[in-house]
């Protein structure tokens, strides 16, 4: 860059620096909330989001997986079709009736997660329903346990609950 600037004339050189004699504004609010934010400040695992242009709210309910089980899901969205979800990092999730139902499966062995978002739905069955319409044997599962699984593009899988009443991941092709 340096030796364009040097083949210009000197007109040409200070029409340039005319043009930037208001100098550069820097804006710094952002960057003093995240410095001044205490360590600690986190953000509540379910809360009332408002959604665009209404007054209505939307709850979130969000499950650690790893640590809390296989949770939130309910008998109405097993016996419902699946539903739209999205998939990010290690969560997955959609929302069902009205709530945002979220699953974190950081920390559940074998869950490795992806970059950037994926579509797809939400699929939400007993285990034996699952594995039957999948065309699955397997054989550690907690009979009459709930399975939640992603079904996208790029990315299919399943949690349910095994026989030792631990936390399973399963890759689907």
């Amino acid at each position: 860059m340096k030796h364009i600037l040097n083949d210009l004339s000197i007109d040409e050189k200070q029409s340039i620096r005319e043009q930037h004699t208001g100098g550069i504004k820097v804006v710094s609010e952002n960057f003093s909330k995240l410095i001044n934010t205490k360590l600690g400040d986190v953000k509540p695992l379910v809360e009332q989001q408002t959604t665009t242009g209404t007054t209505e709210t939307q709850k979130s309910i969000v499950n650690k997986v790893a640590s809390e089980g296989l949770k939130n899901v309910t008998t109405e969205m097993i016996s419902s079709p699946p539903f739209k979800g999205v998939y990010g990092g290690y969560q997955f999730g959609g929302v069902f009736k009205g709530i945002d139902y979220k699953w974190n499966c950081q920390g559940v062995e074998g869950f490795g997660g992806v970059r950037g978002m994926l579509d797809g739905q939400i699929i939400s069955e007993t285990i034996e329903n699952m594995i039957s319409s999948l065309k699955l044997q397997l054989t550690d599962i907690q009979p009459n346990s709930p399975s939640v699984g992603f079904y996208g593009e790029y990315a299919k899988f399943i949690i349910y609950l095994s026989k030792d009443g631990k936390v399973k991941y399963l890759p689907l092709k």
